[in-house]
């Protein structure tokens, strides 16, 4: 699978993220978070709800005029902020695989 840049929605709001692996029940995140620095997560792709109810992961493709964003773009992005604020080795070697 290639890598592809995606809005997460997620309980705290949306956030843009490098989607990088899928498998049936993960899905591998490079994202940057506030006081963390660059992080790789691991989201399942359903959750359950308090009333049971199924909830698949919800992911959508980041658009720049008209097209998606670039990968190699956000790669550099994340890699130049990881040297600012802080990287973790597996969002690292995420990013290296990432093209």
């Amino acid at each position: 699978m290639t890598a592809r840049v995606v809005f997460w929605h997620s309980d705290d709001g949306q956030r843009i993220a490098l989607l990088t692996s899928e498998t049936d029940k993960y899905t591998n995140l490079v994202l940057l978070m506030e006081g963390y620095g660059v992080v790789l997560r691991r989201v399942p792709n359903v959750t359950h709800t308090k009333a049971g109810r199924i909830l698949k992961i919800r992911l959508r493709p980041a658009m720049i005029g008209g097209g998606d964003y670039p990968v190699r773009r956000a790669r550099a992005h994340y890699r130049r902020m990881g040297r600012d604020w802080g990287i973790t080795k597996g969002a690292e070697e995420a990013l290296k695989e990432a093209l």
